[in-house]
């Protein structure tokens, strides 16, 4: 029995039927593929790839957390950012658009 969980590239190895399979995929070597499973990790150019390859089974997050950080983490920062709509509307976004400053403050003209 394994002692730890597979890992996101061992998944998509999984769900690839093979390293093989999954370097045709990604145009990569099998090599690549396997120093991949054995570093645990993916190169971040290639995990939106895997992750659409395998949607809701692989993520980026999964494949390379060192770059993407935890699914978790990326939750939790949608959570804290506001709406586009209440940034746009913000004071600072308007005084830097000039809608509140007659034209020659924001072009600088003499």
């Amino acid at each position: 029995m394994r002692e730890f969980p597979e890992t996101g590239i061992e998944r998509a190895v999984r769900l690839a039927g093979s390293q093989t399979a999954l370097a045709k995929s990604l145009c990569v070597t099998p090599q690549a593929v396997q120093k991949w499973v054995s570093q645990g990790c993916v190169p971040s150019e290639h995990c939106r790839t895997i992750e659409r390859l395998f949607p809701d089974s692989v993520s980026r997050y999964e494949l390379n957390p060192a770059v993407f950080g935890s699914r978790e983490e990326a939750i939790a920062c949608l959570g804290r950012a506001a709406p586009l709509q209440q940034i746009a509307q913000s004071p600072a976004i308007a005084s830097v658009s000039g809608n509140d400053q007659p034209s020659h403050a924001v072009h600088g003209a003499r």
